[in-house]
């Protein structure tokens, strides 16, 4: 590949990459995809693309760009991991699992992987080997919240009571905005005989659950915010600044902190 291309692509990723870490999904797509054009054995603008696709629930292209960077990177864990992910959400389970497990072999001390590997099977019905997936997780990793939670989860839907109850005391602790904690706690309690401790834990989940509907909302708010301030750039783009200028201001009653929606209104002249 001629020097300028390689020059060329490294600039588009690295463009793209910054625009992936501003959650700028379609200034990301249009970069990395003009990167991975220009170097066709540029492994890091597949993988990043992967990415960008999967955080926009677009899981058929996600498994695309992430097969393409593993057929130029066999070896490389966070590939297989990132594909067994997306797989995963398509509901493809077998070849999910099987990615996760090629991912666990290039990589044992990751402990995501054990925890996507329960979660999947948890969905299948199969407790026991969820179980031993998400024990696997904690023992790599003692803080790893999600892993806890998910195993005093199934170790409910297994019935065992006390255990289910430790694990799930410290999710509580390591994810204190969590209703889903107080909620299977307040199971665990009852079939303990703990009564008081059952109905603290329902209060707990009553107020964490209002509080979660609520940051839900916010960002769906921020979300469609940054959308229309992506259409405000190709609105103006095309010329359209009347457009734009509803876009943005649009966009900022949506989220007031978007500085990106008031800096284009200032260079718009609509405030």
């Amino acid at each position: 590949m001629p020097a300028d291309a390689a020059d060329d692509a490294a600039a588009l990723f690295a463009r793209g990459l910054r625009a992936y870490e501003a959650r700028r999904l379609g200034e990301a797509r249009e970069a990395l995809e003009r990167a991975a054009a220009a170097d066709p054995r540029h492994v890091d603008a597949r993988y990043v693309l992967g990415l960008v696709y999967l955080e926009g629930e677009r899981c058929g292209s996600a498994v695309r760009w992430f097969e393409a960077a593993i057929a130029l990177a066999p070896r490389e864990a966070k590939l297989h991991y990132s594909l067994g992910v997306a797989l995963g959400r398509l509901g493809a389970r077998e070849r999910a699992l099987a990615a996760l497990e090629r991912a666990a072999e290039l990589d044992p001390r990751f402990a995501d992987t054990p925890f996507q590997q329960g979660v999947l099977r948890a969905e299948v019905g199969d407790d026991a080997g969820a179980e031993a997936a998400l024990r696997r997780a904690v023992a790599l990793d003692a803080r790893h919240a999600k892993a806890r939670l998910k195993l005093g989860i199934v170790l409910v839907r297994r019935e065992r009571w006390a255990e289910a109850a430790d694990e799930l005391e410290r999710a509580a602790a390591l994810l204190p905005d969590e209703p889903a904690a107080p909620l299977n706690l307040a199971k665990a309690y009852r079939r303990l005989g703990r009564e008081a401790d059952a109905a603290r834990a329902l209060e707990a989940y009553a107020r964490l659950a209002e509080a979660a509907r609520r940051r839900a909302l916010e960002r769906r708010d921020r979300e469609k915010a940054r959308e229309m301030v992506e259409a405000a750039r190709l609105a103006e783009a095309d010329g359209d600044r009347a457009a734009a200028r509803a876009l943005a201001a649009r966009a900022l009653e949506l989220d007031p902190g978007r500085e990106d929606a008031r800096a284009l209104l200032d260079e718009l002249g609509g405030r």
